[in-house]
């Protein structure tokens, strides 16, 4: 609990001291998560359902894929994050197949996918 506490503080601290510092325009609707990878920003959206690579300047789609037939047809991307040289998508699950997370190149070849438990 202490450790969360401290997060939080952290967080509301640095919220505080914050300033918008640049605006850039969203590259479809319905974008459902950001993330930054030391070079490029990574945007999902669900509508169309796609990943999108901006260059975090200028807003540019400098890349973008979008979810297989298959999979859009069952699946919503709900959020993207980065960690060492994967892209991390969240997606729901429309009845009964599977909600998780999906883990990509940054080229956008699946690598693997990790089942939520409900």
């Amino acid at each position: 609990m202490k450790t969360i506490m401290a997060l939080l503080c952290t967080v509301m601290v640095t919220a505080h001291a914050a300033k918008i510092v640049q605006t850039l325009n969203a590259p479809a609707n319905k974008v459902t998560g950001l993330a930054f990878d030391g070079q490029n920003l990574w945007a999902s959206s669900q509508e169309p359902d796609s990943l999108y690579k901006l260059n975090p300047l200028t807003g540019a789609v400098v890349g973008s894929w979008k979810n297989s037939a298959e999979e859009a047809a069952t699946r919503n991307i709900t959020g993207v994050g980065f960690a060492g040289n994967s892209i991390y998508v969240g997606m729901d699950a429309q009845s009964a197949v599977r909600a998780g997370i999906y883990r990509y190149t940054t080229a956008g070849e699946y690598k693997h996918f990790c089942h939520f438990l409900t």
